[in-house]
């Protein structure tokens, strides 16, 4: 494999989206908002572009949850089947690493910056960290009535810009 190459696809676009498979790793993410979230033809659109790069043998990972919402009932099938992460603990946004040691928190946090790397433990330490302040997010109007998120199953709240 020689690198991997970073996607932000806007759902706008997928249906005329052209890649040739190489070697590199198609990085994935989808450039959701507030008005897609619950519309199960923009999960369709989704679950068809995903089918149809997998169909080119394209090497895909997508690298951020999708909300449940878009998938209803076939979300646990479609995110193992395509090896989507299912919530927060298990994207690889949820934190990166400045040069300085300072560990930068996912995009719906503003990457806010938080301690330094030396200063946590693991994984799991940072996950907590990053609960801490996800909580202060405010839920758009959408997802507050939404079952998902009554039932505390929805991850939609990732995708706050």
């Amino acid at each position: 494999m020689k690198g991997k190459q970073i996607l932000k696809l806007p759902i706008n676009q997928l249906n005329s989206f052209k890649y040739r498979p190489n070697n590199k790793l198609l990085v994935i993410s989808f450039k959701l908002s507030a008005q897609s979230l619950g519309k199960k033809e923009v999960g369709r659109k989704i679950l068809n572009f995903l089918y149809r790069i997998k169909k080119r043998k394209v090497n895909f990972k997508i690298n951020e949850p999708l909300p449940r919402c878009l998938f209803v009932y076939d979300y646990d099938k479609i995110t193992e089947h395509f090896k989507i992460p299912k919530n927060c603990f298990e994207c690889d946004e949820l934190f990166s690493v400045e040069e300085n040691g300072m560990i930068r928190a996912c995009h719906t946090l503003g990457n806010r910056l938080g301690p330094k790397l030396e200063y946590m433990n693991d994984r799991n330490q940072i996950y907590e960290y990053f609960k801490t302040f996800h909580q202060e997010l405010k839920p758009s109007n959408k997802c507050k009535t939404c079952i998902w998120f009554v039932r505390d199953k929805c991850n939609g709240l990732c995708f706050k810009s």
